[in-house]
This record gives C-alpha cells, structure tokens and sequence, in this order.
C-alpha cells in the first residue's frame, strides 16, 4: 500500500525512506501502546518484529501526536498522511467488523529482507504469537495483507481469507485481502 499511495508524493527514494522511518517508529510506540508485540534482534538490530493485540483497539490522529507524531506534520499539507490513514482504516474494516471480544489484530508482521527465507517469520507466529494468544484463551485473530505472496503465507497457518477488496487513491489501486484464523 505504501509503495503505491505514498511513495509518488516523495521527489527521491531517500526522502521516501526518511518518512517511512518516522512514520513506522511512530506507527511502533503506538502499538506497543496498544497492544502486544515481538521483537527480534541479532547483533543489536532488528530483524523481525510482530504487532498484534485486541480487535476493538483502533489507532487515530490522537495516538500518532501523543507518540512523537509532531514530526509528521510536514506530510499533512498535501494530504498524504490524512490520505493513508484513511486507506489503512479502510483496509482493517473487515476484520473490525469481525471483531468479537475474543478476536485480537495481526497489525504487522515483518522480517528484515536480509533474513528472509530463514523461517523467521513463521518463528513468529509459532513460537511467540500464537502460544501467546492461546494461553490469553483468544479465539480469533484477523490480519490484512496486500501481496498475494503474503496470502500464500498465511494460508499455510491455516488462515482463511473471508474478505477481498480493492483500495483506490489518486489513481493507484491496491488489493486488499482479509483473514482470519481460529487459535
């Protein structure tokens, strides 16, 4: 979703990538805020990390200023900011409206692309999310993902996609695949 609704509003790749590290270091307090999530590091960096927690938890324009979101500012006078947290709250309908009070979010999950391939992400959900949510007696837990390589991963977990949709801005399209898996 990024690369097809924000990178266009950036002149270089450099200044796409400094947003990207405000945004998602931000986007990280406020989920640890929130809810629960995993972090692994090797040699004092981080190479895969999950977010997950409560369904009925929601993230607006509030959380992103308590968390360090002043810095973000420069990316409200086009419309940018405001644009993709709409999309992204578009694209997390579905599994809200899934929600029950048993039923937590998968927000992200994501291996650093030198460590991909290596299983760290199914480390992930294995060893530390789903052991975690079952010993909280969670019933359900939905994600969204916008790749189809993504879609094949999930699935593998027993995952089950209850929801497809297309999201639009300025022209780009992106698929937008829900799903949800009984722990």
């Amino acid at each position: 979703m990024y690369t097809e609704f924000v990178k266009p509003y950036f002149k270089t790749a450099d200044l796409y990538r400094k947003f990207l590290i405000s945004l998602f270091t931000i986007q990280s307090k406020i989920e640890f805020k929130n809810g629960l999530g995993t972090l692994i590091v090797e040699n004092e960096q981080p190479i895969g990390i999950a977010f997950y927690g409560p369904s009925h938890t929601t993230t607006d324009l509030w959380d992103y200023l308590w968390t360090g979101g002043l810095k973000l500012i420069p990316y409200f006078k086009n419309k940018m900011l405001l644009e993709l947290l709409k999309q992204n709250n578009l694209a997390e309908e579905a599994c809200q409206n899934k929600a029950g009070r048993n039923t937590w979010y998968l927000s992200l999950l994501a291996v650093d692309a030198k460590y991909q391939g290596q299983h760290l992400g199914s480390n992930l959900l294995k060893q530390h999310v789903f052991p975690y949510l079952k010993g909280r007696h969670v019933q359900k837990l939905t994600l969204i993902t916008n790749t189809e390589n993504n879609c094949n991963f999930y699935k593998k977990f027993g995952f089950k996609n209850f929801d497809i949709n297309i999201l639009a801005s300025k022209g780009h399209t992106v698929n937008n695949w829900s799903f949800i898996k009984n722990i």
